[in-house]
């Protein structure tokens, strides 16, 4: 073998030990870090699992308060024989079809005198909706909103509160202004606070 073959077998030789050494220096190196961050196993029993938890409760007294906020108001009304649910419809719908509030209660209470089941034959519920024109069956806050949005449709065509009442009524303007008298002094009564019986 050439000298120069030795030193080559030499070198190769040597390189293979250090690199085995290293490894075994890195193996011992490895475990003594592994070592230092092994953690004890926790128990079973000592592990907690916290079940979901509830939404919160409403508060009863905050609803309470709200509707007292709203009855010093006058947004919602005890002298108005209608859930505050339907008023709070009947305050919305009045204010998205531009209907005076006084004015959708003085319809509702000269068609149906506030009754929601009431039954005219055609027309049915609180505005007393024909069924020739209107679905039928809605329940009773869509009635009120489809009764008030024709409503506010007849403000806007006739420009005028006795036509547009009378149209409610008779499906146009008839000049004959009996149902929209009766209406307005409905609806006056309401303004000043209070059921007027005469309007009926």
């Amino acid at each position: 073998m050439k000298e120069r073959d030795k030193r080559y077998l030499a070198a190769a030789a040597a390189a293979m030990l250090a690199a085995g050494l290293i490894c075994t220096g890195m193996d011992a190196a490895e475990e003594r870090a592994v070592q230092a961050v092994t953690v004890e196993p926790v128990p079973a029993y000592a592990v907690v699992v916290v079940p979901p938890q509830p939404e919160p409760a409403e508060d009863p007294a905050e609803d309470d308060l709200v509707v007292e906020q709203l009855k010093a108001s006058d947004y919602l009304r005890d002298d108005v024989p209608m859930s505050y649910e339907l008023q709070a419809v009947l305050h919305d719908a009045c204010e998205e079809y531009g209907v005076p509030y006084e004015l959708a209660l003085g319809v509702i209470q000269v068609e149906s005198n506030f009754c929601a089941d009431a039954d005219g034959g055609s027309c049915y519920g609180l505005m007393q909706l024909n069924t020739g024109f209107f679905p039928a069956g809605l329940e009773p806050g869509d009635n009120i909103r489809a009764g008030v949005k024709f409503l506010g449709e007849l403000l806007d065509r006739y420009r005028d509160a006795g036509a547009a009442l009378t149209a409610y009524n008779a499906g146009h303007d008839t000049g004959n202004r009996r149902y929209a008298k009766a209406v307005l002094r409905a609806a006056e009564g309401w303004s000043q606070g209070g059921e007027d019986t005469d309007g009926q």
